[in-house]
């Protein structure tokens, strides 16, 4: 904690390092850090718990685990099985984290889950509980003291993987659904986890708990004497068809608190401008959002995505023809209905068939716009004479009565950047390598691996080291960056020699281009520089006789060279000094295949 409290101290500027070291060599002392900020809850796969329940054959109806949602269940007598997939906090206090309805924690105590099942019914209606959620027994059993009579949860000194649960939940809800009672349909779920290969995965079994504890549990939610129907099919949960898949973001990483103020600011306001340069994460702010709003549907009916369609017309087309079909949804329908459109393009902005869904009250926009890191719009689809003014979107929206209100996103926090290179690093980062550049050799004799940081402090150290101060905190500089690590060579160098020292760690190491001698059948060479990580193939491709294009294979020191080998695979010749490739007739050398 004294390191802690010297970090900030020195983060904010309030002490210089002797004051804190002072303060912390004090005997006594009490220390109350407060955190003012939105911090974010480890996520939860709801997309993979979902899609195994529906592999159990049940009919499943997500929604957003919020106390209305719950009170509105319990209020119209229409949940015999609920699951819960949340967290719950291993302290004495127990809490139980619900959210709001843009995503923040609605956090409460275990015993207040009684009041909230209980009052307004003078019986439970509500057969059985499935909290997916570790450490969640002693809310298991105030679901229990609610009236609920079969309830699954983990005990509380003990956590289980997200796996573990999909698997026993999958199971534990296809036997119900095959007749099986409560307590047959546990065993199985605890049967699929006990006889798991993983270990981790095995010991999970021992981890679930039937509340009540010898209780009877030999409920039948479907009849053993019927055959059970198919599953019923699951209608779309958003919007029309051409614009309502969201592609789930790789790495979503440190943008919890700007997606819940984003949130906020689209359902209280009907244009908001996405601001950020280049790489920042709008695009995954955007579609993040959407997947966030598919199981929630509390503010908006329908969810529309709106891309750039990668410069194919044909899905250009069906985006107009489909929000020409949301418009003509919207003239028809009585009553209002409150649409998102997450416009991923600057193009489509200018669509008379989106801008004329502004005239609807209940549609609301959220539009990316590109910039420069000096704040400059860069929109190659306006006038030049506008581009000192007004955006023809903000054009559209002004005269439909909206305001545009922007919203800025900026770089990743200190602890999200260097997560987020972590992750994509294809190996672990060298002690040089902080220094300040992203060495391309092997390793010195002197040079240690930098061991993945766990606590949040050694996460802020990796952040302070020259390296990361370098790369800043735009999402793909960052990704881009960690990329240059699975590279066997840095490409900028010049092909000066077969080997280079590393400007940066003063280490021998093998260039990005190798000299390569290319010797073809009639006995004429050529000597060029190709790069190290270009395929065989590529280069019979660029450099193979026209005579003999497509019957041309390549050899090294006599043997065959496969089509997908790299040049960087094979040694030099040693009287050549450089890497010799013949090149030979495949019709020929095939009547040699023995």
């Amino acid at each position: 904690p004294m390191v802690c409290l010297q970090q900030l101290l020195k983060r904010a500027g309030l002490a210089s390092d002797a004051d804190t070291q002072a303060a912390c060599n004090e005997p006594s002392g009490h220390v109350e850090i407060v955190f003012s900020a939105l911090r974010a809850l480890p996520p939860l796969k709801i997309d993979d718990e979902v899609e195994a329940l529906r592999q159990s054959g049940c009919q499943v109806k997500p929604n957003a685990a919020t106390a209305h949602n719950i009170r509105s269940l319990i209020a119209a007598a229409d949940c015999q099985i609920l699951l819960l997939s949340l967290h719950c906090s291993s302290s004495q206090e127990q809490l139980l984290f619900l959210e709001d309805d843009c995503g923040k924690a609605h956090i409460m105590r275990a015993e207040e889950i009684k009041t909230m099942l209980t009052q307004g019914q003078e019986r439970q209606d509500i057969g059985l509980v499935f909290v997916n959620a570790c450490h969640s027994l002693a809310v298991g059993v105030h679901f229990v003291n609610a009236g609920v009579q079969h309830v699954v949860c983990v005990r509380s000194d003990q956590a289980v993987r997200d796996l573990s649960c999909r698997l026993f939940a999958r199971d534990f809800f296809a036997a119900l659904r095959g007749g099986r009672t409560v307590q047959e349909a546990f065993a199985c779920g605890q049967a699929v986890l006990a006889c798991s290969q993983d270990q981790q995965i095995s010991k999970d079994a021992g981890s679930f708990l039937l509340l009540p504890q010898g209780g009877d549990h030999s409920t039948r939610f479907v009849s053993h004497s019927s055959r059970p129907l198919p599953s019923p099919s699951i209608p779309p949960l958003i919007g029309p068809r051409g614009g309502s898949h969201f592609p789930p973001a790789e790495d979503f990483v440190g943008r919890e608190a700007e997606l819940h103020r984003f949130l906020q600011l689209i359902n209280l306001r009907r244009f908001v401008q996405l601001h950020g340069e280049s790489g920042i994460g709008k695009s995954t702010l955007l579609c993040e959002a959407g997947r966030f709003l598919r199981l929630r549907r509390d503010r908006f009916e329908e969810v529309y995505l709106v891309d750039n369609c990668n410069g194919n017309q044909i899905i250009r087309q069906e985006r107009i023809a489909s929000l020409e079909r949301l418009r003509q949804l919207l003239v028809e329908s009585d009553a209002q209905k409150r649409v998102l459109l997450l416009v991923d393009s600057t193009e489509a902005s200018v669509w008379s068939s989106l801008q004329t869904l502004l005239r609807f009250s209940g549609v609301h926009v959220a539009l990316a716009v590109t910039s420069h890191q000096d704040g400059t719009e860069l929109d190659q689809h306006v006038a030049p004479q506008l581009m000192n003014t007004l955006s023809p979107a903000e054009q559209a929206a002004i005269a439909s009565g909206l305001k545009p209100v922007p919203f800025n996103l900026g770089p990743l926090d200190d602890l999200a950047r260097v997560k987020l290179f972590l992750q994509r690093a294809p190996r672990p980062l060298r002690t040089s390598e902080l220094k300040g550049q992203l060495c391309c050799g092997e390793p010195r004799a002197s040079d240690s691996i930098v061991h993945p940081p766990r606590r949040p402090l050694d996460f802020l150290t990796l952040a302070e080291s020259p390296l990361f101060r370098r790369l800043g905190g735009n999402p793909g500089q960052l990704v881009k960056a960690a990329a240059k690590l699975g590279l066997a060579t840095s490409t900028t160098l010049k092909p000066q020699a077969a080997s280079a020292v590393c400007p940066h760690c003063n280490h021998r190491m093998p260039t990005a281009r190798r000299r390569v001698r290319l010797l073809r059948p009639d006995g004429f060479t050529k000597d060029t520089w190709l790069p190290r990580m270009a395929s065989i193939e590529s280069v019979l491709q660029d450099y193979s006789p026209h005579a003999m294009r497509g019957r041309v294979a390549a050899f090294v020191s006599g043997f065959h060279a496969p089509n997908d080998s790299l040049l960087g695979d094979f040694p030099e010749d040693d009287a050549a000094g450089m890497l010799v490739l013949e090149f030979r007739d495949s019709a020929d050398e095939c009547r040699n295949d023995w």
